[in-house]
């Protein structure tokens, strides 16, 4: 046993006065370097499936009703504004105060995205609840242009948008080859105020994508929507019946509500690393925002156009209809195309 006292050796590797400083230094430096060569962690593939990811598609259904079920009920509030309280303003006008709430629900999408990326959902749908919440006791009370453009428009339009995006990415980072299911499933809140075919619009067509393709299952469903349009609502103007415009208003609840469940599910069959798809999410939701916000005001001038014109007074506003849903099909056949080729038949 070496006695306390006892020195070491000169040539013992305890001697630092022996190790030259640039080995010191050399190994610092790689030291100091191992942590920035190390490989990021690897992310697991989602669930798909369980209770806990079966809970969170019940959260989002909830969230979809109370934000995007909200946007979908704004018809009644133009009606209401141009009989009640903003009778002195034109449809243009008003329709104003819903275009900016859908594009700022969409537009918003990269915001929320990143945020949904860094730091999850929770702060996104609690936000978001108060918000919206506050906007729409603001509207209660409102009576002014202003006023209502403030209450329905920015401050209920950002909680919706915080909370339709939070439960659409939360949604689609639990789930793979069952994600256009889970979505549409979610998106049925949306619907749950409207009638039963645009409920089924948004469960089924997702559901079947998930089998046969997505992009086959929307490009399907869009060109679907650009016949009915084309091919029945124009028609029906001289009908003289409600009957072609009965039966279009059930069957195109199909394609709509497709488009809008499905639309989630196609970027995220792109994403290779689904620790960006908040991002990717937020950008599809920014271009939409744009046909949001002047769909409606473009709405209103076409129909005003075809004043005077009989049944034909909305025939304007139907052919713009038909032909952007037929080059939003081409597009979508596009997309397929180059990101999967010619192979007609092949599942994509």
């Amino acid at each position: 046993m070496k006695r306390a006292n006892e020195s070491k050796p000169e040539d013992s590797p305890d001697n630092a006065s022996q190790i030259p400083a640039e080995s010191v230094d050399s190994t610092a430096a790689e030291k100091t370097q191992e942590p920035q060569d190390q490989p990021a962690q690897a992310v697991g593939p989602p669930p798909d499936g369980g209770t806990r990811a079966w809970t969170v598609v019940i959260g989002g259904w909830c969230c979809y009703l109370s934000s995007y079920g909200w946007l979908s009920s704004i018809g009644v509030f133009q009606t209401y504004y141009e009989q009640n309280l903003l009778r002195s303003y034109s449809s243009s006008t008003i329709a104003w105060i819903l275009s900016v709430q859908v594009f700022i629900l969409n537009g918003m999408a990269p915001v929320n995205g990143k945020v949904f990326d860094s730091y999850g959902s929770n702060a996104l749908i609690t936000i978001g609840t108060f918000l919206h919440v506050f906007g729409i006791m603001m509207i209660s009370i409102s009576s002014e242009y202003y006023q209502l453009f403030l209450a329905q428009s920015i401050c209920s339009g950002i909680g919706a948008a915080m909370i339709f995006h939070g439960a659409t990415n939360a949604v689609a980072t639990w789930f793979s080859s069952r994600r256009g299911l889970a979505l549409g499933l979610a998106s049925s809140g949306a619907s749950i105020g409207g009638v039963i075919m645009p409920l089924f619009g948004r469960i089924f067509p997702p559901w079947i994508g998930d089998h046969i393709g997505r992009f086959n299952t929307a490009i399907l469903s869009v060109t679907f929507g650009a016949i009915l349009v084309l091919g029945m609502w124009i028609p029906s103007s001289t009908s003289g019946s409600a009957a072609p415009s009965i039966i279009f208003a059930a069957l195109y609840g199909l394609p709509l509500g497709c488009f809008a469940a499905i639309l989630p599910a196609l970027v995220g069959q792109i994403t290779t690393d689904i620790r960006t798809i908040g991002v990717r999410l937020g950008s599809t939701f920014f271009v939409t925002a744009w046909a949001g916000l002047t769909g409606q005001p473009i709405a209103g001038a076409l129909v005003q156009r075809g004043a005077g014109m009989g049944n034909m007074q909305y025939v304007y506003l139907k052919v713009f209809c038909g032909v952007t849903i037929s080059l939003g099909a081409a597009l979508l056949a596009a997309a397929r195309i180059s990101s999967r080729g010619w192979r007609l038949l092949e599942r994509a």
